[in-house]
């Protein structure tokens, strides 16, 4: 993201929606996850159920933010 940011800076476009889209995948992203982790019916799953379950479900979330960044 620094380089991209120095890029943008360098040719005078503006980076500032390249620079928060990540953000905002990052944050809506770990607020579901904390918002699923407390959820009724996964509450009563085990601790380390509810932590494998929001693993499989994370995977996502990061792909997502790559794959925005490189068709950009």
């Amino acid at each position: 993201m620094a380089v991209l940011s120095l890029l943008g800076a360098a040719t005078g476009g503006d980076m500032t929606e390249v620079m928060l889209w990540p953000v905002y995948i990052v944050g809506g992203a770990g607020t579901v996850f904390t918002l699923l982790y407390f959820a009724p019916g996964i509450r009563r799953l085990s601790r380390e159920a509810r932590f494998t379950l929001l693993g499989a479900l994370a995977c996502p979330a990061p792909l997502a933010v790559v794959i925005y960044v490189m068709t950009r």
